[in-house]
């Protein structure tokens, strides 16, 4: 559990969980501005918007099932060798809650998962992919970024250890059951949480502005999706190993999911672009 902000009566909110559901919220309210710039129908979004909130939501699990699943293979850890060589039902019970926890997923499972289910009805419909790409692209900015300043809090997203200013510590929040509880008090960190969200902050704005102006479809959703990709594949570089997350060689699974993102974009790019219909 992350550090808890308020509790009332059994209710519990996590500062990570408060900030998830803002993110939530200004994707929506973004997304309804940025669907009149593009013309596009937010009735086509709301038909479907319950399967990818669901899609999304599996696919972010599914990322960390995947994970899990690879370290108890190939680096068996405690659980591992608990199942193994102790049928314990109590063990058992340990590693389902690992699988169930709501608070550990993977956000890129999830968006690849949203993008593919977006795509496959898209088609299907007729809509124009390309003006949907510029509508998301800019409001999934602005979530990530409120959503890393959540991670910040949450002691989620923890940073490589730095000496002097720009570092943060944990010392003075209770972070007994994330990442950060992993780090000495003492230690400076980067607070690449931070980073992440001022940049997302920045991406979000030149995104907005690039819709207003660029008349061209697909172009705002591109370069939105690279910048975003870009900054993911540099901040991961500051980020501290003891943060569950997947290591394939000197790289994570973050970065490599970015590069990926990043050829997508440049082959859409290259092809030829139509204006923005209407």
């Amino acid at each position: 559990m992350y550090p808890i902000l308020l509790q009332f009566q059994g209710f519990i909110v996590t500062t990570f969980g408060l900030f998830l559901t803002l993110s939530f919220l200004a994707f929506v309210v973004a997304l309804m501005k940025t669907t009149l710039l593009r013309k596009v129908s937010i009735g086509f979004f709301s038909r479907h918007v319950l399967v990818l909130f669901l899609a999304t939501i599996l696919g972010a699990k599914g990322l960390y099932w995947v994970h899990k699943i690879i370290i108890w293979i190939l680096q068996p850890g405690d659980y591992y060798n608990d199942i193994s060589s102790n049928l314990d039902y109590g063990r058992y019970l340990t590693v389902l809650k690992q699988f169930i926890n709501v608070e550990e997923f993977y956000v890129i499972g999830g968006v690849l998962a949203f993008g593919l289910l977006f795509f496959f009805y898209a088609k299907r419909e007729k809509e124009h992919v390309l003006e949907w790409l510029d509508a998301l692209l800019p409001p999934f900015a602005l979530a990530l970024a409120v959503g890393f300043i959540g991670s910040l809090l949450g002691g989620y997203y923890v940073g490589s250890e730095i000496y002097g200013f720009p570092g943060i510590s944990y010392a003075a929040v209770d972070f007994r059951y994330s990442y950060a509880a992993q780090i000495a008090s003492s230690v400076l960190v980067h607070p690449i949480a931070l980073y992440a969200s001022i940049t997302c902050f920045l991406i979000a704005f030149i995104s907005y502005t690039m819709l207003k102006k660029v008349t061209t479809s697909g172009v705002v959703g591109i370069v939105t999706l690279i910048l975003i990709c870009l900054q993911n594949i540099i901040i991961e570089f500051f980020r501290n190993p003891v943060d569950n997350t997947i290591f394939l060689g000197p790289l994570t699974i973050n970065q490599i999911v970015s590069m990926l993102g990043i050829l997508v974009a440049i082959y859409i790019f290259m092809k030829k672009l139509p204006r923005v219909h209407g």
